[in-house]
């Protein structure tokens, strides 16, 4: 008899690296450090020791770009979990940025009320600046974690990316993440986004 294995459940990320980032990320670190200029404070998330910008939905002509240069990657992201995105287009619910200077982080959080969610990676000082890392979203697993022989999308219970400049990595919002120490002396700097297919419980189906 036919023994089958199904694979249910995925948690799918999606990664890429920008056409032209390097452009793109002289101006968006530009903007990102006059705002920490005019707002030295900024917002308190899960920054710890880092700065966290207020929402960037201003309208400047740099986020717009970035937003201009995801955007496709996000439809095809959207179209792979078979959204219905020519019914309900996809909306931005908020972005923002975050600079870690030496020794700061970000705590494990997920990012409510929203589907999908975006890092994009600006500036990244050479050296041991602070992975991203991704955590099962199934709390069951965490239970029970028996010995393995080697890791596999089957038993894996976290994923530690590595930043890169120019690297866009999407991923559904209910995956809780964190972000290690920055343990140089240069910032680290990424924007991250927040996308919401809008729809409500009477919506044609």
């Amino acid at each position: 008899m036919e023994f089958i294995r199904k694979d249910l459940y995925s948690t799918p990320i999606w990664t890429t690296k920008i056409k032209g980032y390097g452009i793109l990320n002289q101006k968006l670190e530009k903007l990102i450090y006059s705002l920490q200029k005019k707002d030295p404070i900024g917002k308190k998330a899960s920054s710890v020791g880092g700065w966290h910008s207020h929402d960037l939905r201003d309208g400047s002509k740099e986020i717009q770009s970035l937003l201009d240069a995801i955007s496709p990657y996000l439809t095809q992201a959207f179209m792979d979990l078979e959204c219905d995105i020519k019914t309900y287009p996809p909306e931005l619910n908020s972005i923002w940025s975050i600079i870690n200077s030496e020794n700061s982080y970000n705590t494990t959080h997920i990012h409510p009320e929203s589907y999908l969610s975006i890092g994009y990676y600006v500036k990244v000082p050479q050296g041991d600046c602070g992975d991203f890392v991704m955590e099962d979203p199934r709390p069951g697993t965490q239970f029970k974690i028996p010995p393995t022989i080697k890791s596999n999308h089957l038993n894996l219970r976290r994923v530690e990316l590595p930043p890169e400049e120019g690297l866009l990595v999407i991923f559904p919002s209910f995956v809780p993440h964190f972000v290690k120490p920055n343990r140089t002396k240069e910032d680290r700097i990424v924007i991250s986004a927040n996308f919401n297919i809008p729809f409500s419980i009477n919506s044609p189906q």
